[in-house]
């Protein structure tokens, strides 16, 4: 329902005197519905990061849905991975202010990764929450290589983060090329130190043995 707000204003000079009321009505527009059930409808996140689409028969009625990113919920420490946006939260209500708790079909996230956060990344994963507050893996639709945008399948996840996985320096394999051939230097140094003195004391043996059959010992 809208609500009318009726507004009475009038003024004073410097000796106090005032002027008659001069009125104005206004009314608020009241529930505007983003989200319709016949057909397919598009909600920006508040960041302009994430797109979310929710396909015609989502909904049963319709309902002003929004995107954002929640301050009370912590995004999954997974090993090798970190948080690059989110976590989000979708939150959906019907004309009486009631929270919408199921859709009857996936919704869809399309991120642009070409975006400045994604950028040094090998590899971008979406997490979605699960009830009991686990996260799991999802499923990425497509990727469209000419745009850089992943579509990814929500799976009725109303909470949901992108994770990214950081990009191997080529350096670091120059790195650990170098500290192979240092340590094969090592041991081929090691190896031939050994072994000359090995030869060394053949020798010093053979050199004995030769002059004790000399002096006929």
């Amino acid at each position: 329902m809208g609500k009318t707000y009726l507004y009475r204003l009038r003024a004073f000079d410097a000796a106090g005197n005032s002027s008659g009321y001069a009125t104005a009505q206004t009314s608020s527009s009241g529930f505007q519905a983003n989200v319709v059930p016949d057909q397919d409808s598009s909600v920006v996140s508040d960041d302009q990061i994430v797109t979310l689409t929710f396909p015609a028969g989502a909904l049963t009625q319709p309902a002003f849905c929004s995107v954002g990113i929640s301050t009370d919920i912590i995004a999954p420490k997974d090993t090798g991975y970190f948080a690059v946006d989110g976590p989000y939260q979708i939150d959906c209500r019907d004309s009486a202010g009631n929270v919408i708790t199921a859709f009857n079909k996936s919704l869809v996230l399309s991120a642009q990764t070409s975006a400045p956060q994604f950028k040094g990344l090998s590899k971008v994963v979406y997490f979605g929450q699960k009830d009991d507050g686990s996260w799991q893996i999802l499923s990425i639709l497509s990727h469209d290589k000419k745009s850089s945008t992943d579509k990814v399948d929500l799976q009725n996840h109303y909470v949901f983060t992108i994770m990214g996985q950081q990009k191997k320096s080529s350096w670091g394999w120059i790195i650990k090329l170098i500290f192979i051939i240092i340590l094969i230097a090592i041991i081929l140094f090691i190896s031939r130190f050994l072994n000359q003195k090995r030869i060394k004391r053949v020798m010093e043996r053979e050199y004995d043995e030769y002059l004790r059959k000399a002096k006929g010992l």
